[in-house]
């Protein structure tokens, strides 16, 4: 019998061919379509929780925050914008919205009502910038800083009252008590809380959080967080307690008023005999400060950095009775700084300043430098070695107003974190100016915190 030739799977699938191409182009069409499809998952899966990313362009759990900071030359409005995670994301490619106006609203404390109506055209801004339907959850925050503190008698708040009337007309989560003058412990603490904001900080333990010494022209404000043992143990008066990202934290802050760069000029000046060993050869003139006559003559020989170090420390009265159980200076308990300070530390503001126009900050392109105490005091030596008459050829990027003081001021920058804050000279501190973030350079200032402090207190 003849066998019949069993058919290969190449010639069935040629004699089938037709069947085969009908049947697989749509269902590859299919697949196709099903791969480009959006995928959905549940948000709240732990298995997908944490992989989450937020786009900018949705605008779920979006929230905004718009701070005043109605300063002694001018007014300013910032305008944030924040994910349901309470990141910091653009608006319109920047960072923030920001605008501002001259002159500050101290200038008008003979007129409340112009005062106010000067900050019209920011509220409109703010106004503009977040969305009508978010408004009413939008907290607004009106801090008014060295200006108005300095008014007399009931002008500050006579001012403050009519930008409380013109906040009132918006639509913007306000309270009377939101505008108010904000003290020096105020700042260090939304300062605090922008440093540690802007390094992915918050949420972590609090030993894992930045300090910050914030050197201000009038005053210096030192802030860290500390443990939960340290704030129960704390006097009335050092500890803010702050809940940021779900996390609870202490920090301690205090703002020692008259050592700002500027008032401790002054300081030393009076601590000093006439002739001080803190200006500049060859200098004879005065300084002025909060409308006071200094003056300010340098000794025969010129500034010499070891008297003058020595003069700055008197200054800082490190002598007075501590009813603690450590102090800074001043009487000041020293909350948890004893062996070494915080561990990460930031100096900010006229640090920052001095460092780079002293040369101790070699990078002009740089936001921040990482550094150690001791290098401010090798470069006191050199700059109180230099004649007031070479100060502009040697430090080039100083201001001639400043160049018969920058003994004095390196100096006591100095004695401020090695005798004041009981700093040792090879501690590790971070000098900054900026902080970048989503690839943008931001500036370490209170307003940020303050939004953040305002949108925590809403959750």
């Amino acid at each position: 019998m003849k066998r019949i030739r069993q058919e290969t799977t190449g010639e069935k699938v040629y004699r089938y061919r037709g069947v085969i191409f009908v049947i697989a182009v749509p269902f590859a069409l299919i697949c196709i379509v099903l791969g480009l499809m959006p995928r959905f998952s549940d948000p709240n899966s732990p298995l997908t929780a944490p992989v989450r990313r937020y786009d900018p362009e949705n605008a779920e759990g979006e929230r905004y925050a718009v701070v005043f900071d109605a300063g002694s030359t001018g007014s300013r409005v910032h305008v944030f914008r924040f994910n349901s995670m309470m990141d910091l994301v653009q608006i319109s490619g920047q960072i923030e919205i920001f605008e501002q106006r001259k002159p500050g609203l101290s200038s008008f404390h003979d007129n409340p009502q112009a005062g106010a109506e000067s900050l019209r055209p920011l509220f409109d801004v703010a106004k503009a910038a977040v969305p009508e339907e978010l408004q009413p959850s939008t907290p607004l925050f009106i801090g008014a800083t060295a200006g108005l503190r300095m008014l007399p008698g009931d002008e500050a708040e006579n001012l403050l009252t009519e930008v409380r009337k013109l906040a009132h007309e918006y639509s913007f989560s306000f309270k009377d008590e939101d505008c108010k003058i904000i003290d020096g412990t105020d700042e260090g603490v939304y300062i605090w809380v922008t440093v540690n904001s802007l390094l992915g900080n918050l949420g972590k333990s609090y030993d894992e959080t930045a300090g910050v010494v914030d050197l201000g022209g009038g005053s210096v404000q030192m802030t860290y967080a500390v443990s939960d043992e340290v704030a129960a143990k704390a006097p009335e008066g050092f500890i803010r307690s702050l809940n940021l990202r779900g996390h609870a934290y202490h920090v301690y802050v205090h703002s020692y008023l008259s050592y700002g760069l500027m008032a401790a000029r002054a300081e030393v000046l009076k601590a000093g005999r006439v002739a001080s060993s803190c200006i500049s050869e060859g200098f004879r003139g005065n300084y002025t400060y909060n409308n006071k006559v200094y003056p300010a003559f340098s000794e025969e020989n010129g500034s010499d950095v070891r008297k003058c170090t020595r003069i700055a420390t008197q200054a800082l009265r490190t002598e007075v009775a501590c009813d603690y159980d450590k102090c800074t200076f001043g009487g000041v308990w020293a909350g948890a700084s004893s062996a070494g300070g915080p561990k990460i530390l930031y100096l900010a503001s006229y640090f920052w300043d001095r460092a780079r126009q002293l040369g101790i900050i070699t990078d002009m392109d740089a936001k921040q430098v990482d550094l150690k105490l001791n290098q401010f005091s090798r470069a006191s030596r050199e700059v109180c070695d230099t004649p007031f008459a070479e100060m502009g050829t040697k430090f080039p990027n100083t201001e001639p107003k400043d160049r018969p003081f920058l003994c004095l001021d390196i100096c006591f920058c100095v004695s401020l974190l090695r005798e004041g804050f009981g700093l040792p000279e090879g501690k590790d501190v971070t000098v900054i100016k900026q902080i970048e973030y989503e690839g943008k350079d931001v500036e370490v200032a209170w307003s940020l915190g303050a939004a953040i402090e305002a949108l925590g207190a809403k959750r």
